[in-house]
Formats: C-alpha cells, sequence, structure tokens
C-alpha cells in the first residue's frame, strides 16, 4: 500500500487515451468497518502523469459522495410510484461515470456499485440504462417497472430498426389508455419487431 492506495501487480493494459484500469475493494479501517479502497497496478501508479496520489483521493472523494447522494434514493423497482426515485439513482451513477472516465476505468463497477449500494448487479445494470434511455419528465411513476425494464432491455434494436421513439410513445400512450400489454407479451411484441426488422 502506499499512501492508502493499494498496488498490484501488472493485470491490464490501459485503454487508449491513457486510461487508467483500477478496481473498488474493500479493507476494514481502524474501527473494523468495511470501507471503500481503490487497487491499481504498480505500473500504472508510477507512470501516471501528474500526482496519482491527488487522483486517487479526488476519486475516492467522488465515490464516497455518490454513495452519499444515493442512500435516500435506494428503493425496490417493483414497489408501485418509486420510478423517479430510481431515474435519479441511474442518473447519479452515470454522471459519476462522466466525471471519472477521462482517467479511469473501473474493472468491476456494477459489483462494487452492487456491495456498496445494496442492490442487485441486475438492477444496477437496469437503472443506468432507464436514465440513458429516459429522460426525467417522461417518467411516470405508476407506469410498472417490468415495462420499462422491457423496453430498456430492447432500446437498442429498437433504434437499429428506427422504431425507438414509436415504441417508447406507443408505450405511453397505451399505459395512459389503460392498453398496456401484460409485461410477458410486452416482452414477446418488442422481440417480434425488432427481429422482423432485422430480417427484412
Amino acid at each position: 500500500m502506499l499512501g492508502g492506495i493499494l498496488l498490484e501487480g501488472s493485470y491490464l493494459e490501459s485503454e487508449m487515451n491513457q486510461k487508467i484500469p483500477i478496481k473498488i475493494t474493500w479493507i476494514e479501517n481502524q474501527e473494523g468497518i468495511s470501507e471503500p479502497e481503490v487497487v491499481i497496478d504498480a505500473e500504472d501508479y508510477f507512470d501516471f502523469e501528474g500526482s496519482m496520489t491527488d487522483a486517487l483521493i479526488k476519486f475516492k472523494k467522488e465515490y464516497s459522495n455518490l454513495l452519499k447522494k444515493t442512500a435516500s434514493l435506494k428503493e425496490d423497482p417493483k414497489k408501485t410510484g418509486q420510478m423517479k426515485k430510481i431515474w435519479q439513482l441511474g442518473k447519479e451513477l452515470a454522471k459519476f461515470n462522466e466525471r471519472v472516465k477521462n482517467q479511469f476505468i473501473i474493472l468491476n463497477q456494477r459489483e462494487a456499485f452492487s456491495r456498496d449500494l445494496g442492490i442487485s448487479e441486475r438492477y444496477i445494470r437496469f437503472f443506468m440504462n432507464f436514465s440513458k434511455y429516459f429522460s426525467l419528465y417522461e417518467v411516470i411513476n405508476e407506469l410498472p417497472y417490468g415495462h420499462y425494464r422491457i423496453f430498456c432491455d430492447n432500446a437498442d434494436q429498437l433504434k437499429k430498426s428506427n422504431l425507438f421513439k414509436k415504441e417508447k410513445k406507443l408505450l405511453f400512450t397505451n399505459f395512459k389508455s389503460g392498453k398496456l400489454l401484460p409485461r410477458e407479451d410486452y416482452r414477446i411484441y418488442l422481440n417480434k419487431i425488432t427481429s422482423q426488422t432485422i430480417a427484412e
């Protein structure tokens, strides 16, 4: 350990633009409480232009602030009326990534988020995609989580098929008019229309 930073032997080359691969791990402090720590390749540490120690201290501060900001936003997505909170949580995770992405690649990002937020990796993935594919003003709290998730799971294929905007609008229209398909029927529907478009 150097200055509170854990060093490892080389395990991965940095990506282009000299981004540094790191892992977020956990160690016990003097009070016996587990807290986040950063693991970095020793060679990357000494080759970094500028102060790596300062950069990592800043990263750890950003990460601690993220955990504080999201503490009040954690909700069970299956609980009715919580989708705006869930969107905000996903947005905070995405904003954190934007702030650190120019310097670091977090190799175990979802695992770290999952442990420190107490949320499954599956939900972490959905929360981030949810804030990516929907804006806050679009989110309807009462629209079921399952339908948002199925839409997000198919979002890339809908974009490739030029159906993204059309199907998003239809999702809201059907909900408001009481014509929303049951969840599994909706999954089958989206899979079908994206497969047909790709095959054409």
